[in-house]
């Protein structure tokens, strides 16, 4: 079920809210940014100054000796280069202060002071002679008592000072205290000077600056008292009555527009009102008075949804438009307002023809308008969100374009020191997010988080704009992470919408907009990481939008009925399924039927129906009625759109549910049919496609639909996608959690069908996911490189680049992502798709047309050159248990055998899973402490005979069955053969290898009488290297780190490096290398590992299962984590022996993924490694390496050779068997081999 974050849209000169209805779906998760909502500018009328307008070039302005503080320039006469007389009389005259006594005298003799060097700044500009001029001024002020004749004088002369300079240095502090100063002045002039409304307009507008530039509320609060003074003290008639009301209601507006309270939109109405009375049509100031009331009326219509003040605002500024002749220069800002007002008409009703008005008006004023003007920014910025709206409704591509092209034109319009400049990039980020939308461009999206990101960074948390920002940002990474699955997104997301919520004011008519934004991304991280505390803030902050919205907005209750729906879904809450239809037909009565979101709306409800159809013995009327409104949907869903597969399943959903109620055969087939075309489909999120697929396939399971291995074929092809190549490796671990048995399943229904072939193929292709595409980076080209040189060096270059960007660090706090992460991220992303384009390019190539794509069975069969490969699958769907062998016959052709292992289930399999994993824990009483795990946990038990119990059961009722099928009937004599086995699921943490017969009544027959044992991961990693493998530099490197900080000393890794070393310098040509205690560290090992072919730890280990790839073992200086393990890539084979603990243990929650050190060895190029189930024992460990160095060095004439490490490890654990006691399990049984 699918929901929309509302976008709030932010022009250069305003901040309000438009709402748009926003839709929910069951099935898909759905942010969709509105268009933008109309802003319109202001005129600069009588008395509203802006600082950017004031020129460069400043005249000094003055007030007069007489006291009616009348103001004039300083003429000619009075203009005079600075003389050295000038000079000299100054610093006589500021001796001579420094000796007199505080006297009316020098007030005087400092405004002299003053006044000659604000003369000379005046004329020549030096900064120095305005900062002395100040300074001499203010000294007067403070002189002069308050019954002073000549203190306003100086007082105001110092408030002019300080305002030029302010405007020269771009001082915030001189500007606010220039009118400091000038509102302290008012005090000592009286009411009935007819030079103080001006003095207060002034006032009251620079307190307006000031708070539309700052945001403090104490500021505007001021500029209301000082234009409702002007206004009191102007008589009516006065012509300057009209431009103070003009003031004063701006000033109620916009603290409307920042704190939300209606009352102040009222009282700026009337005061609008009151301006336009007197005024007669030929009045030159009428049609700026105009345009700002029809400004508030649209404001009004906005807030409380009354028709006729959007009619009213489009006459008054028509009005405004029509009074103004075509060549002056204030016309395109009227039309531009204009169009504004016909923009909001058009959300409102949706008529077409008040859109394409609206073009046209914005259209003319940019037009009119040249680049240098400070309105032509804004001008282009409505066009392209004029032009963004009517996209949403007609779908033409050209509109979107033409929006992303009018907002990025205006951003760049936009100096980066501009005040503004945030909101332009904001502005021009949201278009890209509204293209991304719907055409799936990555380069949008991303570029849009940096505008978002940038914007936010350069706002500082004062700003009365950032929470319009902060929310622009929140939704374009909602979206990013909708597409992509990057959970950081989501959190980043979150933080974002927190944050403007907490910055907007408790009334502000945009807060319940942003409630409603941080509720959907609350319900979408619910869906992805399940946890309870999310869906219940998404319910209690839907409510909370919902309650402040007195109309009840159709998003609002939308989204609200969908994260019930969810929350239902989850727990099998029948109130809040009932809620949930509640609210989504409130929603979908209140949405027009020609509004571009009524398809979400239809399907939101008839999702909901079907469920209570499925759930509850509810008349067919609610399943009829589903069926209907989900088809309306589907019918006026555009082609192409990225939510047509979410509702062809919900479709699909409301037939199947249809079927199982009525026995409606053809309601199955057209289930079937939409879960195809919804799986197979290229459009939207492959996270939703998949979910798609296991839905198909569960429905074809219960339905015995012949469908079912296509439902299984759809799954797996997007389980790569699922796991998408540009996400960082833990998010596409965390991604194939959903997986689950998918591809377990899917062999087995492949073997039930006698597809024993396509059964072994699926199990590769489902298992290891993450390492293959690291493996696939790495693939040699040299077949390619012989015909395309170029093309292949490309693949190359950008596979290097790839890998390196695919190991990144993720941040473990849910805020937002730093820009420099963010950038890493969009590389990463960026250099998948060329990664993925450039082998489309290569696949078009004759001979070349199944590059990288899954092996065949064909391809697969050279696994088996060195002995059979037994997959052990476990499939919790069939509860069933079998083996697949593949084998070569003596010509070496594959031979693929299904080994059934019924009466042995899956339920049976994940019980010894769960004894396995106790035992693994116990240890207190057969072993002392100095074992080499970190961290290990030991409890009291007695593990012996369920031990036995287990390796029993493995031995009779999975290993035998296969060897006999094999045909190993009885011990083999003489050197043994080998076998692979490559377990799933349970069967991944069981220990296969030691499958036996250990009763002390019959001591019967075990595993490793028959054949020596290996596992690996994958059949792909048995595959031997091409003819033209690198060998590398022969060698050894040992590691031996006795302490490592916080765990307990190994005396033993120091006695196994003596004995390792003495072993391996016998062998001649075989070089060995030894780093241990302080030497040992990270980076150092790593460095020694490319440079020699084994690899040797003696150490402590983990596994970490909150973030296996954190995994690892301890080092002098830290964690040598599986993260860094897999970023090397050697291309020389050779062995890695890893005597330290839990180095082979995986993690429970990926089984296929082999998320343990022994496969990141096998993934850096190693061909063999010697690793551990569980702890192991320090005493234990020197025996165990020095026995299988010795069989590896056996001859001392040739090099050792890794694919020997198998049968050295089995007869190093046969004798530390034969000393310790068949019995003593949890010593002998943890050593495995891995790989070749």
């Amino acid at each position: 079920m699918g929901q929309v974050l509302q976008l709030l849209r932010v022009a250069a000169t305003a901040l309000f809210a438009i709402a748009r209805p926003q839709a929910t779906e069951p099935s898909v998760s759905d942010h969709e940014s509105s268009a933008f909502p109309a802003q319109d500018y202001v005129g600069n009328v009588p008395g509203i100054e802006h600082p950017e307008d004031t020129p460069s070039s400043f005249h000094l302005q003055t007030i007069s000796d007489g006291a009616d503080t009348t103001r004039h320039e300083l003429g000619p006469s009075e203009r005079h280069p600075p003389t050295s007389a000038d000079d000299l009389w100054i610093s006589q005259e500021e001796s001579a202060l420094q000796l007199m006594s505080d006297c009316p005298e020098k007030c005087a003799r400092l405004w002299e002071i003053s006044q000659l060097l604000s003369g000379r700044f005046n004329s020549f500009g030096d900064l120095a002679d305005l900062s002395k001029s100040i300074s001499a001024i203010e000294h007067a002020s403070r002189l002069a008592p308050d019954d002073h004749p000549n203190k306003p004088r100086y007082l105001l002369k110092l408030s002019d000072l300080l305002y030029i300079r302010s405007q020269i240095l771009r001082d915030a502090d001189d500007w606010r205290k220039s009118i400091i100063v000038k509102w302290e002045t008012m005090a000592f002039i009286p009411d009935d000077n007819p030079r103080k409304p001006d003095h207060l307009d002034r006032i009251g507008v620079a307190f307006y600056r000031f708070f539309d530039r700052f945001g403090d509320f104490g500021d505007i609060d001021q500029s209301i008292t000082a234009l409702e003074t002007a206004v009191r003290l102007t008589p009516s008639g006065h012509p300057d009555r009209p431009g103070y009301m003009n003031n004063l209601a701006l000033s109620f507006k916009i603290r409307y527009e920042r704190r939300g309270d209606l009352s102040d939109l009222e009282k700026s109405i009337v005061a609008f009102e009151d301006a336009l009375r007197p005024v007669a049509d030929g009045d030159p100031d009428k049609p700026d008075y105009l345009t700002n009331l029809g400004t508030a009326l649209a404001r009004r219509f906005d807030h409380l949804g009354d028709f006729s003040d959007i009619q009213r605002s489009i006459e008054v500024k028509l009005s405004a438009v029509q009074l103004t002749p075509d060549d002056h220069p204030m016309k395109p800002i009227y039309q531009h307002n204009l169009g504004n007002s016909f923009m909001i008409r058009f959300q409102r009703l949706g008529d077409i023809a008040d859109i394409d008005q609206a073009i046209l008006m914005i259209q003319n004023a940019a037009q009119l308008a040249p680049d240098d003007s400070p309105n032509k920014p804004i001008f282009l910025n409505s066009l392209g969100n004029s032009y963004s709206r009517r996209f949403r409704r007609v779908g033409d591509r050209a509109d979107i374009d033409l929006s992303v092209v009018h907002s990025s034109h205006a951003a760049r319009l936009i100096p980066n020191d501009h005040p503004e400049k945030p909101s332009y990039l904001s502005s021009f980020g949201t278009s890209l997010v509204n293209r991304f939308q719907h055409f799936g461009d990555l380069s949008d999206i991303d570029q849009s988080i940096t505008l978002g990101q940038t914007a936010v960074e350069m706002t500082p948390e004062s700003h009365p704009g950032k929470h319009v920002y902060l929310n622009c940002l929140g939704i374009s990474l909602s979206c990013r992470f909708e597409r992509f699955g990057d959970i950081n997104d989501i959190n980043g997301a979150i933080a974002a919408f927190m944050a403007a919520i907490r910055l907007t004011p408790e009334r502000h008519p945009a807060k319940p907009q942003y409630l409603s934004n941080l509720g959907v991304s609350f319900q979408n991280r619910f869906c992805r990481l399940d946890a309870q505390v999310d869906i219940d803030q998404a319910i209690s902050t839907l409510q909370q939008a919902v309650d402040l919205t007195p109309d009840h907005h159709p998003g609002h209750l939308g989204n609200l009925g969908n994260s019930l729906f969810r929350r239902f879904q989850r727990f099998d809450s029948p109130g809040d399924l009932d809620r949930s239809i509640t609210a989504s037909k409130m929603a979908l009565q209140r949405i027009p039927d020609d509004h571009p979101e009524k398809p979400a709306y239809l399907n939101n409800f008839g999702t909901a129906l079907s469920y209570r159809f499925e759930r509850t013995d509810a008349a067919t009327t609610d399943i009829d009625e589903s069926i209907t409104a989900i088809e309306h949907s589907l019918r006026l869903t555009p082609h192409g759109h990225p939510d047509k597969p979410g509702r062809q399943h919900n479709l699909a959903h409301s037939f199947f549910c249809r079927f199982k109620r009525l026995d409606d055969r053809s309601a199955l087939d057209n289930a079937v049919s939409l879960w195809a075309m919804a799986s197979n489909s290229p459009l939207g999120a492959a996270s939703i496609r998949f979910d798609v697929s296991l839905r198909w396939i569960q429905c074809a399971q219960s339905a015995h639909h012949p469908s079912l291995l296509d439902a299984f074929k759809a799954s797996l092809h997007l389980l790569p996608q699922l796991a998408w190549l540009g996400l960082p490796i833990k998010e596409r671990h965390r991604e194939l959690l959903r997986a689950g048995n998918v591809a377990r399943d899917a062999a087995a229904a492949a073997i039930e069908d006698g597809k024993y072939e396509t059964a072994v193929e699926w199990l590769e292709q489902g298992r290891c996911i993450v390492w293959a595409q690291i493996f696939q980076l790495r693939t040699p080209v040299d077949e390619l490189r012989a015909m395309q040189p170029e093309l292949a060096a490309r693949l190359t270059q950008v596979s290097n680049d790839l890998e390196r960007a695919s190991t990144r660090n993720l941040p473990s706090s849910p805020a937002l992502i730093s820009p420099s992460l963010e950038a890493e991220a969009q590389r990463h992303r960026q250099l998948t798709l060329e990664w993925e384009e450039i082998v489309r390019e290569i696949r078009a190539l004759p001979g070349f047309e199944h590059f990288l794509l899954p092996k065949s069975i064909s391809e697969l069969s050279q696994a088996a050159c060195s002995g059979p490969v037994v997959f052990l699958n476990a499939s919790a769907s069939r509860d069933r248990c079998d083996a697949l062998v593949l084998r070569q016959d003596d010509i070496h052709k594959l031979d693929v055998l299904h080994v059934p292992l019924a009466p042995f289930t899956y339920v049976d399999a994940l019980k010894l899973q769960n004894w396995m994993e106790l035992f693994s824990k116990l240890g207190h009483v057969v072993r002392d402490n100095l074992d080499r795990a970190s961290g290990f946990v030991f409890l009291e038990g007695t593990p012996d005979d369920k031990f036995e119990r287990i390796l029993s059961q493995l031995w009779f009722r999975v290993v035998k069955p296969v060897l006999t099928a094999l045909g190993m009937v009885v011990p083999a004599s003489g050197e043994l053969p080998r076998i692979f086995w490559c377990p799933t699921g349970p069967f991944t943490f069981l220990p296969i290898h030691a499958a036996g017969h250990y009763s002390d009544t019959h001591l019967g027959p075990k595993v490793f009488d028959y054949a020596i044992s290996s596992y690996t991961p994958t059949l792909s990693a048995l595959i031997p290297p091409g003819k033209g493998a690198v060998q590398g530099n022969p060698g050894l490197l040992v590691v031996a780190q006795q302490s490592a900080m916080g765990n307990i000393p190994l005396p033993g890794a120091s006695e196994e490096l003596s004995r390792i070393t003495a072993r391996v310098k016998a062998v001649g040509g075989f070089p060995i290398s030894s780093l241990e205690e302080s030497g040992a560290t990270v980076t150092n090992v790593l460095e020694r590992m490319k440079e020699l072919s084994w690899v040797h730890f003696a150490c402590h280990g983990v596994q970490d299962a909150g973030s296996p790839t954190d995994s690892g073992l301890l080092l002098a200086d830290g964690r040598l984590k599986l993260s860094d393990i897999i970023k090397l890539s050697r291309p020389h084979k050779g062995l890695a022996f890893l005597s330290a603990c839990q180095t082979a243990t995986g993690a429970a929650q990926l089984p296929e993924e082999a998320v343990h050190i022994a496969a990141g060895m096998l993934l850096a190029g190693y061909g063999g490694v010697i690793a551990t189930m569980w702890s192991i024992m320090d005493r234990d460990a020197p025996d165990v390496a020095d026995h299988v160095y010795a069989y590896l060095c056996r001859d001392q004439t040739e090099a050792a050779d890794y694919r020997d490490a198998a049968r050295a490890l089995h007869h190093a654990v046969q004798n530390l068997r034969e000393r310790k006691g068949r019995k003593s399990y949890l010593t002998w049984v943890p050593f495995i081999h891995v790989g070749l």
